[in-house]
Parts: structure tokens; sequence; C-alpha cells
């Protein structure tokens, strides 16, 4: 409950199966539906799912009419999506029939990501195109999103493109406290970096959540990854990196975490029961 609001995402290919869909996020009670036309995953491009949808411009005007009709006003929808498959016109001319789609149908918002699906995550975000979308459509709500991973990022792209509103995505792997942070800047304060305390007791609930949810293998891959995200926050940084890319095993996972951060006051308790569905 105390999650509330929440909006649930939905990615799939066939428009009679997301509507439907739509209706069991209904029925469990989510607040908004955003519909993924963004995903990169190069596995997704035989399904037509997330960005490879900009290759089918009627499949996923198809998708956003359904969804709108399943729907039917009863919790605002939104979307995301990437400028464009690729850097050809053609690309950006799929974009934009998708776009006036989801306008046409009522759509609360749009979250653009600046790069191309053909992109990924390399180069730069191109936030020139948000500046267009924002131009050419000053009555609809566009979300940016690319290159946010500091605080401070959010009021760059907010100034400079004119977005209503920012996605932070990667920039919170490992900084959970850049939403805290950019808060703060908001009102007019300086962002407040988290103590080793604060480390320690999230990271510590992060490894729990994970081995609740996750198999033994998974979970260790999982949490190695993130507490060298972690790391940079640690007073030494260079020193907690290491030791988390050393990390072979749950065990030694969590002899680093203890070795790093319960001198902090973060009690040290032993590894939870990992459950192997």
């Amino acid at each position: 409950p105390e999650d509330h609001p929440i909006a649930g995402q939905l990615m799939g290919s066939e428009p009679s199966e997301m509507a439907a869909a739509a209706k069991v996020l209904l029925e469990l009670g989510y607040d908004v539906i955003d519909l993924n036309m963004a995903c990169p995953v190069k596995r997704l491009r035989g399904h037509a799912r997330g960005g490879h949808l900009l290759h089918s411009p009627e499949k996923a005007s198809a998708i956003i009419r359904e969804v709108s009709q399943a729907v039917a006003g009863r919790v605002p929808l939104t979307i995301k999506l990437r400028r464009g498959f690729d850097d050809e016109q053609d690309s950006e001319a799929n974009f934009f029939r998708i776009l006036e789609a989801t306008i046409e149908q009522g759509f609360f918002a749009a979250t653009v990501h600046g790069r191309t699906v053909r992109q990924k995550y390399e180069g730069p975000s191109r936030w020139s195109f948000l500046t267009r979308l924002t131009q050419r459509y000053p009555d609809f709500r566009i979300m940016g999103s690319g290159d946010i991973f500091t605080p401070e990022s959010v009021f760059e792209m907010i100034s400079s493109t004119g977005v209503d509103a920012v996605s932070i995505a990667r920039g919170a792997i490992g900084n959970p406290w850049v939403f805290r942070q950019a808060g703060r800047l908001l009102e007019g304060r300086a962002p407040r970096p988290p103590s080793l305390q604060e480390q320690g007791s999230v990271l510590r609930e992060h490894f729990e959540l994970c081995s609740r949810f996750h198999t033994e293998g998974k979970t260790q891959r999982l949490m190695r990854k993130f507490g060298i995200k972690f790391s940079v926050h640690h007073p030494d940084p260079e020193k907690a990196e290491k030791a988390f890319i050393s990390c072979r095993s749950l065990s030694d996972w969590w002899e680093v975490f203890e070795r790093l951060y319960c001198d902090a006051g973060v009690a040290a308790r032993e590894i939870p029961d990992v459950d192997t569905p």
C-alpha cells in the first residue's frame, strides 16, 4: 500500500492481448498503465515488441487504440518511446505516427528517450529532439529520458528542452538517493549524499529483497553488480569496488558487506535463506 501511486508497464505485440493485460492491471489496482515501446533488447525483434514496434506503426497504433478502449479512462495511460529505430527519415516518421496515435487516444503523457533503438545505450542522448517535441506539441505532456545520472542533470534537461518531467532510469542503479537529491534541489537545498550507515542499510535491504525473489546464483550475480554500483558512495570507493568485484559467492558478498559497512552501525546478520524455485 505504501507504494501507491504505482504504474504497471506492459510490453507485447498483439493488440487484443495488450488490452486484456491492461484490464488485469486495472483489477490489481494499478494507478497508471504504461506501454513500453522503447526497449532496445535485440531478442524482442522477432516478436516486434518494445522499441521494435517502431518498425510497425500500424500495429503500435492498434495496440494504443485497443488498450485505450479497454481502460476507458479509468486510469491515466502513458507510453515510452525512443526517437526512432535508427536515424533514417522513415524511422522518425514512424515515431511521429505512433506519438500522434497516443495523443488522439487521450494518453496522459509520453516519455521519450533521446536515443534510437539501434543505439541502445551508446552515444549521447539527443536532447535537441526533445526540444522539437515540446515545441511541436505544446499541449501534450512530454517527459524526457536519457543521460540522467545526477540530480543536477534532471533540471538541465527541463531547462534546455522544456519537458514536463524527467524519467531517471540507469541513473538510479546504485544511487536510489538520486530522487531525494533531486527533490532537495527542487526545494532550493543542496543535494545531500547518503551517509555510510544509510548506504549499508539500503544495500542490505536490497540484498534481502533480491534473495526473496531470485535463485542463489542470480542473487549473487545481481548483488555483485549492485555492490559495485553502490561503491561510488563509499568513503573509499576504489577499495569497495575491488572488494565487490572479487565476490564469487553469497558468503563472499556478505563478508565484504560486513567489512565495509557494519562499522557504521549497520547490524550484521546471517545471510538470509534463499529459496530456489
